[in-house]
């Protein structure tokens, strides 16, 4: 009897394997349009393959933009003909967008190889497959600069870590490939993990059920071995790449998941979210409105983005060429003025009537030429003021001369190396540099400035161990201070020495800095294009696509995608405008930022708002909120701000506001922060000063 069964487990055991051994291949389902092309290698892996529908209406005059798929599963199972679960790949088609869905190494398949961790394994073959295609734009008619992705699930952690992390092209490689941005301009994903920190998650979720698998340790180990995976947590996951220059992202749930504490808990979407917006950063979260949502609001949004107009940070990061640069504005005659060290400096005339010399060869010069090409209409006033050897205290005792009487339009400063070497106090360096920042500011209010990061490289005489180790943990101890004034005194933060270290993954230290410190030719192009890119996005020109894409009404939106209690229609966004005090808007927060914005007709300025209490329930009168302009909708600049503020005396009491504002703004946004301590804002009315025709959505 003993003989028979175990014969019979036997055979089970082989027919079971013999089955996985001739399993049919996974198929697309029939909704889904055949590809144009199936499982084309972008490796030399058996799972490194993708497949790619090309839309009807792409050509090589007219190319079309891109979603790029990547399938879910933990990065443990799964394929790319699941995408049915996360897109409409024919109505993508119809709208003119090609598609791609990739397969990539399992974890599993990585721990095989040796890879280590073995998340790299899938998150590498994701931006290389990128890189792929966009090698492939000519060919398959892609228009490489609109570029969205999208995925379910670890499928999603993977699209939003592409979203996030710095451009992975190495310029000097001589793999055409690897020479390709890994940039986009979107994503929408479902139910994805942001962050794959396990003190991450236990302070959002209270417990660690995700993620261990990824750096091939137990979920109940994660945690105690944070400290020795700390570097590889911060390299993959997605919530530690997030920067300004980022692209915008839509995240979906299912209505079921709203509590949900496990790995597809919204509440990793929400703190992403509330990082985003410190940022300025579009992120919006949303539940299931309908059936189908899983398919349709993902592949509505993509539509809607890729087929827009252009879009801030769009599509990378440190991949700005020459050519592709977008410009940014300066009104004709602008001053441009560059000060520092002798990185800012090198070797400039200091005689301004010698044309040849008096810019030096710095990343100023590099600048120059370019701007000097695109803009000649500008007619661009450069100046180099940096001098070797400076320390901040030393620019603050020339800062009279060289910056305040110079009256510059746009205003850069590198400064810091020296202070590292001659050890500075940080407490110094900051009380300096902020009072030279204030001085500037209080000459010119609206002067724009950018500050870079001090930065270092293991290159050079930095190569013994010790004195790199004492070189580049003070240089870390200035960055957060040029970050933090950079914030107080609305500044562009140009994070030099993240720049610095991408770079130095594809190719050796001593080939950026030939010393540790001072950057070669190739450095100073790093800088140069990371500058256009920062202060264009920053300060952009119109764009033919801002003039002509403007509504014949003011509409009024929730950008960051709440609803109302149970969505009842009496409770909508458009109550708030409707004039009348019986109506009211009435949203649940979330325990995060609540949004109100509205896109006016044509740009006008205003200066003063108020609100007019509801009916009831004086805990959801607000407490704290901020108001911003913007003239595309992208770029944000801070109007008013208020904190702490009291409840209304009465019900339906109306409460009026003013603030100094002098430029006319097409898109004007309330953020409101706290309230009086209920789960729900709620308004009778907001009125913007002079505007009175608000639509509803």
């Amino acid at each position: 009897m003993q003989s028979t069964m175990r014969t019979r487990i036997i055979i089970a055991i082989v027919c079971l394997l013999n089955g996985i051994v001739h399993a049919a291949p996974p198929t697309y389902p029939e909704s889904v349009p055949t590809p144009t092309q199936i499982n084309v290698a972008y490796g030399t892996h058996e799972r490194q393959v993708l497949d790619f529908w090309m839309a009807p209406s792409a050509s090589a005059t007219q190319p079309a933009p891109l979603v790029f798929y990547i399938h879910g599963g933990s990065w443990q199972m799964g394929s790319k003909e699941i995408i049915r679960g996360c897109v409409d790949v024919k109505a993508l088609l119809e709208a003119g967008i090609s598609v791609v869905g990739i397969n990539y190494r399992y974890v599993s398949q990585a721990k095989a190889a040796g890879i280590t961790p073995p998340v790299k394994a899938p998150l590498n073959d994701a931006a290389r497959a990128l890189q792929f295609v966009r090698s492939k734009a000519l060919q398959w008619n892609i228009d490489s600069t609109r570029i969205a992705a999208t995925g379910a699930s670890a499928g999603g952690c993977s699209s939003l870590w592409l979203a996030y992390h710095d451009d992975m092209a190495d310029p000097s490689n001589i793999d055409p490939i690897a020479r390709q941005s890994t940039r986009l301009f979107c994503a929408a994903v479902r139910v994805p993990q942001t962050s794959l920190d396990p003190q991450q998650m236990k302070d959002w979720l209270t417990r660690i059920g995700y993620g261990g698998h990824a750096f091939n340790v137990s979920n109940n180990e994660f945690l105690s071995s944070r400290h020795k995976l700390l570097p590889w947590i911060k390299a993959y996951s997605p919530y530690a790449h997030v920067s300004a220059d980022d692209p915008p992202v839509a995240i979906y749930y299912d209505k079921n998941l709203k509590d949900d504490l496990g790995a597809h808990s919204p509440q990793f979407a929400f703190h992403l979210q509330k990082r985003c917006q410190e940022l300025d950063l579009f992120c919006e979260v949303r539940y299931a409105e309908f059936n189908g949502y899983r398919q349709y609001e993902a592949t509505r949004y993509l539509i809607k983005t890729l087929k827009g107009p252009a879009l801030k940070n769009a599509p990378k990061k440190y991949d700005v060429s020459a050519k592709n640069h977008r410009l940014p504005a300066f009104k004709k005659g602008s001053r441009v003025l560059f000060i520092g060290d002798s990185i800012t400096d090198m070797n400039r005339g200091r005689n301004e009537r010698d044309r040849n010399h008096y810019l030096g060869h710095s990343f100023v010069f590099l600048i120059a030429g370019k701007l000097g090409v695109d803009l000649p209409k500008a007619q661009l006033d450069f100046y180099n003021r940096g001098i070797s050897g400076n320390t901040i205290a030393q620019l603050k005792a020339r800062w009279q001369k060289d910056v305040i009487a110079m009256r510059p339009d746009l205003l850069t400063i590198l400064i810091g190396t020296n202070d590292v070497g001659k050890k500075v106090k940080p407490h110094d360096f900051e009380n300096d540099y902020r009072t030279i920042l204030s001085a500037s500011r209080k000459m010119n209010p609206k002067l724009k400035i950018v500050l870079l990061d001090p930065f270092v490289l293991q290159s050079g005489s930095l190569k013994n161990e010790r004195s790199w180790n004492s070189r580049r943990s003070a240089t870390d101890q200035l960055r957060p201070i040029v970050a933090k004034l950079a914030k107080d005194f609305d500044a562009v933060h140009i994070k030099t020495q993240d720049l610095f270290d991408t770079a130095a993954q594809s190719s050796s230290p001593d080939y950026w800095l030939w010393d540790g410190i001072h950057p070669l030719p190739q450095g100073h192009e790093l800088i140069t294009r990371h500058w256009l890119r920062a202060v264009s996005a920053r300060w952009p020109q119109e764009t033919l696509a801002t003039q002509t894409h403007q509504p014949t009404q003011a509409i009024l939106t929730c950008p960051s995608g709440h609803l109302p209690w149970k969505n009842l229609s009496e409770a909508h966004i458009d109550k708030s405008v409707d004039g009348d005090l019986k109506t009211k808007w009435c949203y649940v927060h979330h325990r995060r930022p609540m949004q109100w914005q509205v896109q006016l007709a044509a740009p006008r300025v205003v200066s003063g708002y108020s609100f007019t209490s509801a009916n009831d329930v004086p805990k959801r009168d607000p407490k704290e909120w901020k108001w911003q302009g913007s003239s595309d909708g992208v770029n944000w600049t801070l109007l008013d701000h208020r904190k702490n503020q009291l409840p209304f005396p009465t019900r339906l009491s109306k409460r009026s506001y003013t603030f100094e504002n002098t430029k006319a703004y097409t898109f004007y946004r309330l953020t409101l922060l706290a309230n009086q301590g209920d789960g729900h804002y709620q308004f009778a009315e907001i009125e913007l000063e002079g505007i009175n025709n608000i639509t509803k959505p």
